[in-house]
């Protein structure tokens, strides 16, 4: 019974997946292009992308649907690691930025 569900299951993972991708494309295509007149929105925008982001690798800790996801959708399995990738790398270089900044004010 449970292989007949497992299917299922991961369409419906799959689904939400592709939806939770749209939505950190949007934030990401905000974040690195628009113009913004508070620190405020655009740090909320980092924080709904790492909410995103956060959900997208709760979907992708099931070995069994990271499997189905490269035998089914690879280029989806690769654009989330992508851009979860590029974004950690901002959010490294804004640690960076501020801990020099906080080490040159001492």
């Amino acid at each position: 019974m449970e292989m007949a569900q497992q299917p299922s299951e991961h369409l419906v993972k799959h689904e939400v997946l592709i939806e939770t991708f749209e939505q950190m494309v949007a934030l990401m295509n905000q974040l690195a292009t628009g113009e913004y007149h508070s620190m405020e929105l655009y740090l909320n925008n980092c924080r709904h992308f790492s909410q995103s982001s956060q959900e997208a690798q709760k979907i992708l800790a099931d070995p069994s649907f990271r499997e189905y996801l490269m035998r089914n959708d690879v280029v989806l399995f690769y654009s989330i690691n992508s851009v979860n990738m590029a974004f950690g790398m901002m959010k490294n270089l804004l640690d960076n930025i501020n801990r020099l900044v906080s080490f040159e004010g001492d």
